[in-house]
């Protein structure tokens, strides 16, 4: 599914960093990370967004919705991943994972 068909369905997008792309599945487990999916980071204490991310990307995440500002994040390999602001990746997550299902539901993308 084209990564803006599903933050289409997210009204609280801040910002946008990267070219818009496919992603084939979301999670916000580094554990689950896959090859081509959307990893939405939340963050924890004593948890580095940037390390969270730079994880994330070496298990083959082709986009990152996160709530720090895209210029906050040093040191990622900008221009090979994109990145989605929004206001709460908590809530984000929640929203994301039901409307990817939905569009699984409905046919919109392959479960």
């Amino acid at each position: 599914m084209q990564l803006t068909r599903l933050m289409e369905t997210y009204s609280k997008v801040l910002d946008w960093a990267g070219a818009r792309v496919e992603v084939h599945g979301i999670v916000a487990d580094l554990r689950q990370v896959q090859p081509g999916c959307l990893f939405v980071a939340i963050p924890g204490t004593g948890v580095d967004d940037c390390s969270m991310i730079t994880e994330a990307l070496k298990g083959g995440a082709v986009a990152i919705a996160g709530e720090r500002p895209a210029e906050e994040l040093n040191d990622l390999p900008w221009g090979d991943f994109t990145y989605v602001q929004v206001q709460d990746a908590t809530a984000a997550w929640f929203h994301l994972r039901d409307s990817w299902g939905w569009l699984c539901r409905i046919g919109a993308v392959p479960g």
